[in-house]
């Protein structure tokens, strides 16, 4: 049974799961749709092209100072970032499907948050304070030589939200160090 559905007005929150240094990256998309279409619908069946090249282990180097440095990288396991709002649909009964709209309940965006687990140092509970200013840059270097091309993931500003967490993994240590980023106006 073939079934289709066509969302419109879509809303949501996105976040990239970078996971374990070495796999893939992969990115969610949480998307509630106000407007809806299913059964029999004209949907395009032409073929995409996807100029995207071959996939890639994820391996970035990362760094997270009050200034960066070149020399100064901090060993990662994983990193997420977040960029969620809080959402809520306009009820209207003589709406498409009983949805006039949707508004951000929170009153201004909420700030995106970067999560970040490292290998277990305890230079991590003295070395990093939550009043202070980061600056976190991730950078993925696809390819060699002349086409080589980058991913590149900058917040020129952001804090630590809380105290640096120890987590254990089988036999492992690691430590969560989440971010809340900060608007900034820096190109």
């Amino acid at each position: 049974m073939l079934f289709r559905s066509q969302l419109v007005g879509c809303h949501g929150d996105v976040a990239f799961a970078f996971g374990e240094w070495g796999k893939l990256a992969t990115m969610t998309l949480d998307l509630t749709g106000t407007d809806y279409s299913t059964g029999s619908l004209s949907l395009s069946t032409a073929t995409a092209s996807d100029a995207m090249g071959a996939g890639f282990p994820f391996a970035p180097k990362v760094y997270l100072a009050t200034s960066i440095s070149r020399a100064t990288t901090l060993v990662c396991e994983s990193v997420t970032v977040e960029m969620k709002n809080a959402w809520e649909m306009i009820r209207d009964p003589a709406a498409t499907q009983t949805v006039a709209g949707v508004v951000n309940t929170a009153g201004r965006p909420r700030a995106a948050s970067i999560k970040l687990r490292t290998r277990f140092d305890s230079g991590h509970y003295t070395a990093f304070d939550a009043g202070t200013e980061y600056r976190f840059l991730m950078v993925q270097q696809i390819g060699t030589g002349a086409t080589a091309s980058y991913w590149v993931w900058e917040a020129a500003a952001c804090y630590i939200v809380g105290v640096p967490k120890t987590v254990k993994v089988g036999e492992r240590l690691y430590v969560d160090i989440d971010l809340n980023l900060l608007q900034d106006d820096q190109i």
